[in-house]
């Protein structure tokens, strides 16, 4: 049990300090914090703060999507006494300055995204992508801990519209709650969560931040949030629990099964679920192996809050083989009120209260709560406190029922009842699980419609089967009890509901558009496709033009003036914005846009994936010794009977700093192994990898752990071969992720004369995306001992007679950001031409 909040994050550090605690990937790199570090920039937020003149007790705003800064700000805050005030990044500007005017910020904190933003409303804006060099430059300061009734953060609830609610959280309220989900909620050191509710929100703050943090857990931050993005995340590091909202679970399955549609897998898949429930987790697992692999092979649990689940979403993903733990709170309570765990959970409920809080119904149902994890009230707004926590009780607003162990089950929130002409309530909720029961729901919402004689109960149903939608409502009505029969209803054109910040649905939103059908208010045209249009939209982002051509002749190269690189920048936001993944080798520099609908409507919908994997067991200390053992030993002793080395510039060597990248002139199938490998100081060479055609993987797999057990050879695609450049430059950035230097010829053939060809304009891209300096390596004489060509492959494995090879090492490249990947590879080719 934790006394203070300053407690929890001294020993927290103590007991992990050379984890990782906090890693954000921007574009093709991840960069990691460890628990040490970000101890020393929490102890010296105290002194930024006093140098900034932001006193004790004064609010600053954040405004971000997630990221390492964000939850050093919070920690750093709550040490110093700073009351935070986050602000989710996707409130519009109007609510924004609302927020900002009623607390009077010190202070705000954002990305460099909303810089613009600010301009004119706050004189002191700092921005995450500098802040901790800022801090950097302060002195650690150990202040008091502030006294338990003191401000630590003020969190907003949800909407938009009316008066904001500003919850008061002391740190009385934070240490409560996290001494109470610690009791029944216990994560081993270095689980590896991912992060993607937003850190202005209770549950993510205090759970998915602060308590994973007291337990040592690895916490991932993403640039941008979607289906694409997060499964790739999953696959990339292993992710093994996240929380979610249950609309996640949804997308995420969907995802999943549009790929076995395209792999004309249903019947396995249905099957498989038929076999599942009788099988325990471990073998439900094997069972839906290769779903486990797509979401990295490591992933457990996902904890899930912040709406209603669906019974028969979470009941496929336990099928699966993953853990569902559904919970309950609210920013009152500071994040907790209840929970399932992982050891004890029932499905359609959201858990027991949790120790340490008491509760008690009224007469209608609703949840009171109270304990020290509840608030006092709202800022500044006492009529809204007096309303919601009468007599020291917060009210959450909540139906609920209690099974016989204690189990609760969320009935309906009476804000949302529907009150029909005869007196009688109607819960959403109860409606909305018998719809989204039946097999030919995708999902539904139901809200009370006036239409013209009081309220009746209207239903909005997504479907694939519109054809049978009266059968769908005629068959749940016969479920519902008389009062609660839908009596309208209709089928919503779109993929989904338009959903809050928090991802539930908003009914209001859902209402006003059925109204405006009803009455007869259509859209107009233009209107339409200029909101619907993806395609025009993701195009113009990409070209940078303002206005694209509705044109569908018009090329992607010569009209929208897109060169590769930016082609697989247009594939990303294909696949990110509309979940479909096109084939890189159908779009050229002919494509047009009426091509490109083409292709998109035939697309995958998933991940762009070549299949191609770095082998994570060559990236491994005891795999990294016996490498330069074997080096040492048996392949540099047999080279050194014929080819005699001759090292240039040998100083050079001493101003690598691992990782970054090497650059050499392709001379020959073997050149890197027999040349550079040789010349580089052992701890150096220990770290260092090769990119080398993906055919030697796909020849054999001899091959493939051969050329990966000597000399730590990594698959990649050749750029004249195929244009999916963007899975290499992904596996660049794993390689310098993982702490070593990789080995690239800018070339992509071999050259026999002697003569450098070319460079491809992707080496100037990794130089400058990947953010890491650039050795250039010249080898001279190496293509003569050589053949050029052989009757058979094994001739191939020796060179045709004795010689030596010059390595001349070049002086270690750094390129500014503002520097253009065009320019970069001119830089990179002139600088290897004037080697000698």
């Amino acid at each position: 049990m934790y006394k203070s909040v300053k407690e929890l994050i001294h020993k927290s550090t103590l007991k992990y300090a050379q984890m990782p605690a906090f890693s954000l990937k921007t574009g093709f790199r991840t960069k990691t914090y460890t628990y040490k570090e970000v101890y020393s920039y929490i102890t010296k937020f105290s002194s930024f703060f006093e140098t900034n003149n932001i006193k004790r007790g004064e609010k600053i705003v954040i405004l971000s999507p997630n990221r390492p800064e964000y939850a050093v700000t919070i920690m750093g805050a709550m040490i110093a006494g700073v009351t935070i005030v986050p602000i989710d990044y996707r409130t519009n500007h109007e609510t924004i300055l609302k927020f900002i005017k009623l607390t009077n910020p010190k202070a705000i904190f954002a990305s460099l995204f909303y810089k613009e933003l600010f301009h004119g409303v706050h004189e002191k804006l700092f921005l995450f992508e500098e802040l901790l060099a800022e801090v950097e430059k302060s002195e650690p300061k150990y202040v008091d801990q502030p006294p338990h009734d003191h401000l630590a953060a003020i969190l907003f609830t949800s909407g938009t519209t009316g008066e904001p609610k500003g919850t008061m959280i002391t740190y009385e309220n934070i240490v409560a709650s996290i001494n109470n989900i610690r009791t029944v909620f216990i994560l081993p050191p270095q689980t590896r969560l991912l992060s993607i509710l937003p850190l202005s929100h209770a549950l993510e703050m205090f759970g998915g931040l602060m308590t994973s943090f007291s337990y040592g857990s690895h916490i991932h931050y993403l640039e941008r949030i979607n289906s694409i993005t997060i499964i790739q995340a999953l696959r990339r590091y292993h992710i093994q629990g996240m929380a979610v909202v249950p609309q996640m679970l949804r997308l995420l399955l969907q995802n999943i099964e549009r790929h076995i549609k395209v792999e004309k897998k249903e019947e396995v898949w249905k099957k498989s679920h038929s076999i599942a429930p009788y099988l325990p987790m471990f073998l439900r697992k094997q069972l839906f192996r290769p779903v486990h692999d797509s979401l990295g092979g490591s992933f457990s649990f996902f904890a899930c809050g912040s709406a209603p689940l669906d019974v028969k979403i979470a009941e496929e993903w336990m099928r699966m083989g993953v853990e569902i733990v559904e919970g309950y709170g609210a920013s009152e309570t500071t994040g907790f009120i209840s929970t399932n765990t992982l050891q004890h959970k029932k499905i359609g409920t959201v858990g027991r209260i949790l120790q340490g809080i008491e509760y008690k119904k009224s007469e209608t149902g609703e949840l009171y709560v109270k304990g020290k994890n509840v608030v006092s009230g709202y800022f500044d707004n006492p009529e809204k406190t007096k309303e919601a926590f009468p007599d020291g009780w917060f009210n959450t607003g909540d139906i609920v029922q209690f099974d016989s162990s204690g189990y609760i089950k969320i009935v309906g929130r009476d804000k949302f009842k529907i009150v029909l002409p005869d007196g009688k309530k109607v819960y959403p909720e109860d409606v909305e699980k018998k719809l989204n029961n039946n097999p030919l729901v995708a999902d539904s919402t139901v809200f009370g419609l006036d239409l013209g004689e009081g309220e009746i109960v209207h239903a909005e149903i997504i479907t694939s089967n519109p054809h049978k939608l009266t059968q769908v409502v005629d068959e749940v009505n016969k479920t519902l009890n008389p009062h609660e029969q839908i009596l309208d209803y209709g089928r919503w054109l779109h993929d989904d509901f338009p959903r809050t910040k928090t991802l539930k649905v908003d009914r209001e939103a859902v209402r006003t558009e059925v109204k405006e059908r009803k009455s007869g208010i259509k859209v107009t045209e233009d209107h339409e496709r200029e909101n619907n249009d993806k395609v025009l939209r993701i195009l113009s982002t990409v070209s940078g033009k303002k206005h694209v051509s509705m044109h569908g002749n018009a090329t992607l190269a010569t009209d929208l003036k897109l060169d590769s690189l930016k082609r697989i920048e247009l594939l990303a936001l294909i696949e990110e914005e509309m979940g479909v993944s096109v084939d890189e080798l159908k779009i050229t520099s002919q494509t047009t846009i009426s091509d490109l609908r083409t292709l998109i409507e035939h697309g995958k919908p998933t991940v762009v994936d070549d299949k191609i994997r770095i082998p994570q067991w060559q990236f491994t200390r005891t795999t990294d010794n016996m490498r330069v053992a074997l080096q040492d030993v048996v392949a540099f002793p047999l080279l050194n009977s014929w080819i005699k080395v001759n090292l240039k510039n040998p100083e050079n060597l001493k101003k690598i700093k691992t990782p970054q990248l090497f650059i050499f002139n392709h001379v020959g199938v073997y050149d890197v192994v027999t040349s550079i490998l040789r010349i580089l100081p052992r701890e150096i060479r220990k770290k260092t990898a090769i990119a080398a055609t993906n055919l030697i993987w796909q020849e054999s797999d001899i091959k493939g752990i051969m050329a990966g057990l000597f000399a730590n050879c990594i698959p990649f695609v050749r750029a004249e071969e195929h244009e999916a450049m963007r899975g290499n430059f992904e596996r660049v950035g794993q390689v310098l992720d993982n702490g070593y230097n990789i080995a690239i010829s800018p070339e992509g053939n071999i050259t026999h004369t002697g003569k450098l060809l070319p460079f491809h304009t992707g080496a100037g891209y990794i130089a400058i995306e990947m953010g890491v300096p650039v050795t250039p390596f010249k080898m001279n004489g190496y293509y003569e001992l050589w053949p050029e060509e052989a009757k058979r492959t094994s001739q191939l494995f020796w060179p045709k007679k004795p010689g030596s090879v010059e390595v001349i090492v070049g002086e270690p490249i750094t390129f500014p950001p503002s520097t253009s990947y065009e320019e970069a590879t001119e830089i990179l080719r002139k600088t290897m031409l004037d080697l000698s």
